[in-house]
């Protein structure tokens, strides 16, 4: 179904020819939307602009997934006008301040509505009428992001003062198994749960047995996540867990 179809649906007068599409991503100053969106500071984030690009009544947000054709519906803003020029903090350019208001009828679908859409085009803030016919639902999940996608297992740094590091173990303990096994990411999160969090279980699970260890250690070597060296300080409850996984 095309995006612009379905959010008529919720709010009628969401039309094309009445919105800007707000197509973020990595941007020059190696800021990640996604991250933004995650820590719940996408929408001031986006209301800075350098030129008078939200010129119409609607804004709707998509932040791209690195290094695909997908893009995460970030939520439909109405356009309040803007505060002028302003220094950004940070920048030595002056940026424009929009006042963009949520619309709260298409809320409930930021964080879960992915679209693909391919941009061939330079522009990041387009015309809704000139891509509406591209921009298709790929798939509604049940659960809003809250971690951001998974960047590849070379790309992940945790230490054990990260904030991910509590999330990931409330995360997992306020879920069942058979909610959280459908993620992509499950097997990974697993894996650094039981590596940095010494008292993790899953719920309603004991203390695993050291099993099949092998078989796992050949895994992660596979993928080239990590050496020997780490593969020797891998917890038994995870050796266990991952054994079940795989």
């Amino acid at each position: 179904m095309k995006l612009f179809d379905y959010l008529k649906m919720e709010f009628p007068g969401l039309t094309p020819e009445d919105t800007k599409v707000h197509l973020a991503q990595i941007n020059d100053y190696k800021e990640d939307p996604l991250v933004k969106f995650r820590a719940e500071t996408f929408d001031e984030w986006q209301c800075w602009q350098k030129r008078l690009e939200f010129n119409r009544r609607y804004v709707v947000s998509l932040i791209r997934i690195p290094g695909t054709e997908t893009w995460l519906f970030a939520g439909a803003f109405q356009q309040k006008g803007n505060a002028g020029k302003k220094a950004y903090p940070g920048r030595e350019e002056l940026y424009y301040q929009y006042l963009l208001e949520k619309l709260p009828e298409t809320e409930e679908y930021a964080g879960r509505m992915y679209i693909s859409f391919k941009n061939t085009a330079r522009n990041f803030i387009r015309l809704g009428e000139s891509i509406q016919s591209e921009l298709v639902i790929s798939s509604i999940t049940p659960v809003r992001l809250t971690f951001g996608e998974f960047p590849g297992y070379r790309n992940v740094v945790l230490d054990r003062n990260s904030p991910l590091r509590v999330e990931l173990s409330q995360f997992l303990n306020e879920k069942t198994v058979n909610e959280v096994i459908g993620h992509r990411f499950f097997l990974f999160i697993v894996f650094l749960c039981t590596v940095f969090l010494d008292d993790f279980r899953l719920p309603g699970q004991g203390t695993l047995n050291h099993t099949d260890d092998r078989r796992i250690h050949g895994f992660f070597r596979e993928i080239q996540f990590c050496d020997d060296q780490f593969l020797k300080r891998l917890q038994p409850s995870c050796i266990g867990l991952l054994s079940l996984l795989l």
